[in-house]
């Protein structure tokens, strides 16, 4: 089965020798592209974009084709004019660990080689699932796994733990832990210089990944190169996104499905997340004096009821089950979607995949 990538409204798209790039910004009343020659410039060269009439910015470089580290800087009521923020529909972002987790987009090229690889069909009644967390997987040493903590060395074969751990269990289905871009560093253990006090983490990491910063982007931290080195920098190269598909089709492979633990109903509150610098309130839930609504506990609840944060969640998880081959996905704090929302993702995830496992946690103090 041939399955087709979906195409997405916004970020970059190379065709032939050309590169668009688009993001939507309607109270915006300037936006540059930023193109940077390495993760850790600061600054790079602006170019300013052309604003359409229902608010997006466009632009179409030559001269940015894949592999081109680009941001947009944006100027306007609800935006930061001295702050370079990535794309939010990144398809692969470079991060740095720390705090503010900074990050910037990668062009890419998202084609790869998927043989005959298409969805793995289970009986809902038959279903048998594990949840994991790719890097718990193969951390120890008893894995003997040769790439420890990575999506890589998840799938090695012959080791004692990972992959084959799973299938020897006799599990039909592994529910993987966020894998979508988040951030992994967080406010510092009882730093009186932080921005907020942390007394409640000592280690200032967010190990789980109910943080995501970028629904595109994999987590490039459990890539072959991933590093947790304050202040370096992950996903220089892009390379988690053959990886993760490589993980997946492995376990295609193994007659294993895949469903991935998503979090749309909040975003990571400590990093300079692309979202709340474009425009917060189109994105997010505020109160009468715009502050974010958290009835998630998570410190912000996305606007999943707008338009545009409604386009993106559906376009994401359409995103990730196709170009990614993903059977399934498991929602947190599932009831912070919107009703219409929620039963948008079941009919148009069904379109495509009459065959798609869709759990959902079902607390959540929601706003229907």
């Amino acid at each position: 089965m041939n399955i087709k990538n979906t195409q997405l409204s916004y970020g970059a798209f190379v065709s032939n020798n050309n590169t668009t790039f688009k993001i939507h910004a309607p109270k915006t009343t300037h936006a540059y592209l930023v193109i940077f020659n390495l993760p850790e410039d600061e600054t790079g060269v602006e170019y300013e974009m052309t604003k359409q009439n229902n608010g997006d910015f466009t632009i179409e470089s030559h001269d940015a084709g894949v592999g081109t580290i680009y941001g947009f800087r944006l100027e306007g009521p609800l935006n930061d004019p001295n702050l370079i923020i990535a794309d939010p529909y990144s398809k692969a972002a470079i991060t740095q660990n720390s705090m503010h987790h900074v990050a910037k987009s990668l062009v890419v090229d998202d084609t790869y080689d998927w043989e005959d690889d298409t969805w793995i069909q289970i009986d809902p009644r038959d279903l048998v699932i594990y949840e994991m967390h790719v890097r718990d997987m193969t951390a120890h040493p008893t894995s003997t796994a040769n790439q420890k903590g990575t999506y890589a060395g998840l799938i090695e074969a012959g080791q004692n733990g990972g992959i084959e751990h799973i299938k020897a269990m006799g599990v039909n289905t592994v529910q993987i832990l966020p894998i979508q871009d988040f951030a992994n560093f967080e406010v510092p253990f009882k730093d009186n210089k932080a921005p907020i006090y942390n007394d409640w983490n000592p280690y200032g990491r967010n190990h789980w990944g109910y943080m995501t910063t970028f629904f595109f982007a994999p987590e490039s931290y459990y890539a072959s190169d991933g590093t947790d080195i304050p202040g370096s920098w992950n996903g220089r190269d892009g390379r988690s996104i053959n990886e993760i598909k490589d993980m997946v089709k492995a376990f295609h492979k193994k007659d294993i499905a895949v469903i991935m633990d998503v979090v749309y109903n909040h975003v990571s509150n400590f990093d300079w997340h692309p979202l709340k610098y474009i425009d917060r309130e189109m994105y997010f839930r505020l109160d009468k004096d715009g502050d974010y609504i958290t009835r998630s506990g998570c410190g912000n609840d996305t606007r999943s009821e707008h338009p545009k944060m409604r386009q993106l969640i559906l376009e994401s998880v359409k995103y990730w089950m196709t170009a990614y081959h993903v059977d399934g996905f498991r929602f947190d704090l599932g009831n912070l979607i919107d009703a219409e929302t929620r039963q948008l993702i079941i009919d148009e995830l069904k379109a495509i995949n009459p065959h798609v496992i869709l759990l959902a946690e079902p607390w959540g103090n929601g706003y229907d």
